[in-house]
């Protein structure tokens, strides 16, 4: 019974939802131009090219809302680093880090 319980609400929780990018993302602006931070998903994964075009897609939102980098930018390292396994034992979350300057 405990089975099914967790595997329900690990299904409810990562298996069918759509990631609001919105939600998980923050954007730090420097002297050079800004480090964006998001984070990968049971759906999202760290190296899925459909996943990595939503994080980019979140991030040039993120960029034109706060008025950065208005000629531009270029990323110049995506860092990611590894999240403390969940209690449920999900290991594939990540943090992604994006630095990025402004042209």
């Amino acid at each position: 019974m405990r089975n099914v319980l967790i595997m329900l609400i690990t299904t409810w929780m990562f298996g069918c939802a759509e990631v609001d990018m919105n939600q998980v993302s923050s954007i730090m602006p420097n002297e050079k131009g800004f480090v964006f931070k998001t984070m990968t998903f049971t759906n999202y994964p760290e190296n899925s090219s459909g996943a990595e075009k939503d994080r980019t897609d979140a991030m040039n939102i993120f960029v034109v809302a706060n008025k950065l980098c208005l000629n531009g930018y270029e990323v110049l390292q995506r860092q990611v680093v590894a999240r403390p396994p969940t209690l449920i034992g999900i290991d594939t979350l990540r943090d992604i880090y994006y630095h990025a300057r402004c042209r």
